[in-house]
């Protein structure tokens, strides 16, 4: 790294992420070399103008050829520059986030599929696959020469050594950061679905009978496909995407999930403001506050932004700043959200 730069690290995680990450890079050849041998696909032959051309490239393959260009510019870039660490970053992220956490999932059942059909499908991924490890293995060998050159030796068999092939191009075109926007779009709402479940003890294997996504801007109905995509990892025959203009506002954000019948609210007053007009009758105050309507507050403070209180002979003014509020699924339903409350997913408990 350079001498400028904070570069903290700890020393049991330097001794014991190297080798996860390149586990699962040997693991990842192991995967392609076995589906592969099955169809007797050549892995001599990676073609990617060819598979460009077939209607079995899709959403997700264009997403992991983008990553794959930006992967190869970026380490490329890195060297160049001498910023080492951050090659070897890129390449950890690709790795373990790109291939492992989302393509192979995305498209091991299409993998798995043995019937003649299918073949020019799964022609599709052992290419971008194949693609991706090869030039994978080729921009790792500065940072592990040995064992890049095995996997290298192991899958792919053009020449003798890694040291013989050229460095990887990168094809700008390629380069997608819309898709790849999108795409981690739906990773971010698998997460909070995996999140909803282990809430609701439901594994994810189980099939859930409804999901709804809310966010600021339906950003997944207007691409095609990607609802399918969201369909098939969550697990679910039944997907709603809503959108909330302010979801980031916690009035709307409430307003509109309770008019859905999808929460339950509590709101408790803060008494710090209070405390010097009140004094002694602090008690009273939040007596009388918990007796009152608490829908009628709130649509108060919608509608106009106060709400009148009244506390024995006197009446306080009551401001949105003034409350806080919390809300948590209702019944039959389990929730996660994103820290920036962005992005709000609710899914069915209840067979």
């Amino acid at each position: 790294a350079s001498p400028i730069d904070s570069f903290n690290f700890n020393p049991t995680e330097l001794s014991t992420r190297p080798y996860q990450i390149l586990n699962t890079l040997y693991n990842l050849h192991i995967f392609l070399h076995q589906n592969s041998k099955y169809d007797k696909f050549d892995m001599n032959n990676l073609d990617i103008e060819k598979i460009k051309k077939s209607k079995f490239y899709g959403l997700i393959e264009k997403w992991i050829n983008s990553k794959l260009q930006l992967l190869v510019h970026n380490v490329t870039k890195s060297l160049e520059t001498c910023k080492f660490n951050e090659g070897a970053k890129s390449i950890e992220d690709f790795v373990i986030n790109s291939l492992s956490q989302t393509y192979v999932p995305f498209t091991r059942d299409d993998l798995w599929e043995d019937n003649p059909e299918s073949l020019e499908r799964r022609g599709v991924i052992y290419t971008l696959l194949g693609l991706a490890l090869r030039y994978g293995d080729i921009l790792l060998h500065p940072f592990s020469p040995f064992i890049s050159n095995y996997l290298f030796l192991m899958l792919f068999m053009r020449r003798k050594s890694i040291l013989l092939e050229s460095w990887p191009p990168v094809i700008e075109e390629d380069i997608d950061l819309q898709i790849e926007s999108s795409v981690g779009k739906v990773r971010e709402i698998i997460s909070l679905s995996n999140s909803a479940r282990m809430k609701a003890k439901i594994k994810r294997r189980w099939p859930i009978s409804q999901v709804v996504i809310f966010l600021e801007k339906d950003e997944i109905s207007q691409v095609e496909n990607f609802s399918n995509l969201l369909k098939i990892q969550l697990n679910t025959d039944r997907l709603e995407v809503k959108s909330i203009p302010d979801i980031q506002s916690i009035y709307e954000r409430i307003r509109t999930l309770l008019d859905l019948g999808l929460i339950k609210v509590t709101m408790k007053l803060k008494i710090k403001r209070f405390a010097p007009f009140v004094k002694d009758r602090v008690s009273l105050l939040v007596t009388s506050f918990e007796r009152a309507d608490q829908m009628a507050i709130f649509q108060s403070l919608l509608s106009h932004g106060s709400y009148r209180l009244n506390v024995g002979n006197d009446s306080f003014e009551i401001v949105k700043d003034d409350l806080d509020l919390t809300y948590t699924a209702a019944h039959g339903y389990s929730i996660a959200e994103t820290e920036s409350h962005d992005t709000v997913i609710f899914i069915a408990t209840l067979r």
